[in-house]
């Protein structure tokens, strides 16, 4: 499940893992019912869909590919409620989204399954390999080549 030798070359993003363990310890106090309400809930199932979309919508369809076009302030709008999703900065994202289409499953992609399960679902959120944080930084943002 989890590659220990690989993990000494790579750089822990502390402040993304404690945002990611606050926010989930805080979502369980749901489940304690002076922390229950209904107002809380239907905002979090709102907000689910919303931030989730300007991910999806935004830096993945609009940012990523350019498959479509959208009013300026329509693409900022989205590109702040994609920043609140704590998945790094658009441009972060939209470098790792392209280098995993252009090495998709292979060793440069950002979030290869190569290296292991839990790095490929969700420890490329947290944690830099050292190779692809210097890759990252002479990535080029132009037209989508693959």
């Amino acid at each position: 499940w989890f590659n220990t030798n690989r993990a000494s070359n790579r750089i822990f993003h502390s402040v993304d893992g404690i945002e990611g363990v606050v926010i989930h310890a805080t979502a369980l106090l749901a489940c304690i019912p002076w922390f229950f309400s209904w107002t809380a809930l239907i905002a979090m199932i709102i907000s689910v869909h919303v931030f989730g979309q300007s991910i999806t919508l935004c830096y993945h369809r609009l940012l990523t590919h350019r498959s479509f076009t959208c009013p300026r302030w329509l693409e900022r709008a989205l590109t702040i409620l994609g920043a609140c999703n704590l998945q790094g900065s658009s441009i972060r994202w939209v470098c790792g989204h392209r280098m995993h289409h252009q090495h998709s499953d292979d060793q440069p992609d950002p979030h290869s399954p190569l290296i292991d399960f839990i790095w490929s679902h969700a420890g490329w959120l947290v944690a830099y390999p050292l190779a692809r944080l210097r890759s990252h930084r002479r990535c080029q943002l132009g037209p989508l080549n693959s």
